[in-house]
């Protein structure tokens, strides 16, 4: 006699438990803490006005910084221009990168906010 719906014995992928239990949770959780805090977001944010200058420091803000990349608000165009030139990012990544030598940072992302 069949079912009136065929379905497989188990509603998921395997006859495995999809429940987690808290330990391992706790610590990928850990783990991905323990790398955040080697990347030093805070550090980078707070050494921006002082790699870019006191000329552009009231003009341009650190918003984050993840997986190797400065986010930068400009508050103007042309200012953002001028940034977004390569000579101009390749110096401040290397001004931050001197800086916080053991922090590794890929690029800086420019936007208009």
């Amino acid at each position: 006699m069949s079912s009136r719906f065929d379905r497989p014995e188990h509603a998921h992928d395997g006859p495995s438990t999809t429940s987690r239990q808290l330990k391992d949770l706790a610590r990928r959780y850990l783990a991905h803490l323990e790398q955040k805090l080697q990347t030093k977001p805070r550090e980078i944010l707070e050494l921006w006005p002082q790699v870019i200058g006191p000329a552009f420091a009231g003009m341009t803000r650190a918003e984050k910084f993840e997986q190797g990349v400065l986010h930068v608000r400009v508050r103007n165009s042309s200012l953002l221009s001028l940034l977004h030139s390569v000579s101009e990012r390749k110096r401040l990544v290397d001004a931050l990168r001197t800086e916080v030598p053991d922090v590794e940072i890929v690029d800086i992302s420019f936007r208009i906010g």
